[in-house]
């Protein structure tokens, strides 16, 4: 019998608003035995990772150009000992957001850390 914390561990919430990119990467990880929430944009992404989550998925389009001021906030009011898990699939469409995370974050893979 699964608890509610092996039901969140085992959720992954997906912001890839291009193309085909949150369809694919659900069904990847549905068949991986996930759950698997595609959201359309920054502010539901952030609230379903607050409703809980064992990762969160994201392409560097999906905060090229928006402001994360909402993710930083849920970020920074986690405890000092918790490292959720962010997956930036990056894919090969160039460094725009990637840089923007490395110049906003000093480096770190977490992005919307400040």
């Amino acid at each position: 019998m699964n608890t509610l914390f092996d039901t969140i561990s085992e959720r992954a919430v997906i912001l890839a608003p291009q193309g085909r990119d949150a369809q694919v990467a659900a069904k990847l990880l549905r068949e991986g035995g996930l759950t698997a929430e595609v959201c359309d944009n920054l502010r539901t992404f952030t609230e379903e990772i607050a409703q809980g989550a064992g990762v969160a998925v994201l392409t560097d389009d999906a905060i090229r150009n928006a402001d994360i001021k909402i993710l930083a906030a849920w970020i920074s009011s986690q405890p000092s000992w918790s490292d959720f898990p962010f997956v930036d699939d990056r894919s090969g469409r160039g460094a725009g957001a990637n840089s923007r995370c490395n110049e906003t974050h000093g480096g770190a893979r977490q992005c919307g850390v400040s």
